[in-house]
């Protein structure tokens, strides 16, 4: 590395070149044995289930969606079996200061319980996106979530909602061009066949 800085330092940079930041450079490498720490209850979940058939959905701690989008089955229903996860800490409009209590479609639990799981507390976000069985990743585009993604090989239905978001879905849909824009119903069936890149 020292070498790599020093011979950096020789460069003339004169700021037309483009710069990419390049990482992480390790592959993520989970625990072998299933016993070894106390697995979320969702990995078990997902191991049950078949490769490529499952998509993530999470917006992160301080996002939800209103009432009116969540009351929307397609959001949350597709071809594909659906993983979510709303955590009761998130928030609605970070700019209004308006704070409330993550609300499901009335029925949405039962009626996905035999094709997906809801987690209402803290997921193992990592883990689940390097799970065989997730096939893709409908986000709010925070910057952990999107490198998270993209470090596990996973197409993004971007879903940004405010910050830094709607640059990183542009980054993620444009530039890298491993994802899809997303605030329609039609979200599960563009992600169905988009396979995750290993």
């Amino acid at each position: 590395m020292a070498a790599f800085l020093q011979s950096l330092t020789k460069r003339k940079i004169t700021g037309t070149e483009k710069l990419w930041a390049v990482g992480p450079f390790n592959p993520v490498v989970f625990p072998e044995k299933k016993g070894s720490r106390t697995r979320h209850e969702c990995l078990d979940w997902l191991d049950r289930q078949s490769p490529n058939s499952v998509i993530f959905v999470s917006f992160g701690t301080t996002s939800s969606l209103s009432n009116e989008q969540s009351s929307r089955t397609g959001v949350w229903t597709g071809k594909k079996q659906a993983e979510v996860r709303m955590g009761d800490a998130d928030k609605g409009d970070i700019f209004t200061g308006e704070v409330r209590k993550s609300e499901l479609p009335e029925g949405l639990e039962e009626r996905v319980k035999e094709r997906g799981i809801i987690v209402r507390d803290w997921a193992p976000q990592l883990e689940i996106l390097g799970h065989p069985s997730t096939a893709g990743f409908m986000s709010h585009c925070g910057w952990n979530s999107c490198i998270e993604s993209i470090s596990m090989g996973v197409p993004i239905a971007t879903w940004p909602m405010h910050s830094d978001q709607p640059v990183n879905a542009v980054f993620v849909t444009k530039v890298l061009r491993i994802g899809t824009v997303e605030h329609s119903r039609e979200c599960c069936k563009k992600i169905d066949g988009v396979g995750r890149r290993r």
